[in-house]
């Protein structure tokens, strides 16, 4: 499979029957999608400690933990929970399908099941996956960006309200009632940097000769 492949998405199939994923993968992987599989829901788990696939498709009747329990463990994990988890399964009862929504499963599909249908269910299911997890990044990344703007804006040193100033000397009256120079009082009660210059009034009062 060549990298164009990887980027459509990849699934991770549970079923306890080998015969059943390898049907699934023999429909999936010639559409491009990347393949991992599982016999149990407990070997599931273990793969999603140290991967993260689009879509999960999840038999139901499986011997020790079935799919409903898996599905419950898998939407425990808070980094798996935005994974849609698709169950496929020969158990056609409403009591089954209402059971698979409530455990967190996002679709419910029944054995045998069409091809073509399962190609475009799961193709859709991984869109909204990506939308979701991209949206879910840029939050993350907009609340960072907040927290880091509220810390900057906490250091900033502001001037408010009225600066007592000396009419001849120009120094400033501190919140102490002592007096300082201009230069002194902004460095202390702000983050400007000061430059010294003259004026064209100053340059003309002191150096006429210029």
């Amino acid at each position: 499979m060549n990298s164009s492949d990887a980027e459509k998405g990849t699934i991770l199939i549970v079923d306890d029957l080998p015969a059943n994923l390898n049907l699934l993968r023999s429909v999936l992987e010639p559409e491009g999608f990347r393949i991992l599989g599982s016999t149990s829901g407990a070997g599931a788990l273990g793969i999603l400690k140290h991967a993260r696939p689009d879509a999960i498709l999840l038999d139901v009747t499986m011997p020790g933990m079935d799919g409903f329990e898996t599905c419950r463990q898998i939407k425990a994990i808070e980094e798996l929970k935005s994974v849609p988890v698709v169950f496929i399964t020969a158990r056609h009862e409403t009591e089954a399908i209402v059971e698979g929504f409530k455990s967190g499963g996002e679709d419910y599909l029944t054995k045998p099941f069409n091809r073509q249908e399962i190609i475009v269910r799961v193709q859709s299911h991984v869109e909204k996956s990506r939308l979701r997890f991209l949206l879910s990044e840029r939050n993350r990344e907009l609340e960072k960006l907040n927290l880091e703007l509220k810390e900057a804006m906490a250091n900033i040193k502001t001037l408010r309200g009225l600066i007592p100033i000396c009419s001849f000397c120009h120094k400033i009256r501190d919140d102490k009632g002592y007096w300082e120079a201009v230069e002194t009082y902004l460095q202390r009660h702000s983050d400007a940097s000061l430059t010294h210059g003259i004026c064209p009034d100053c340059q003309k009062k002191n150096f006429p000769d210029i």
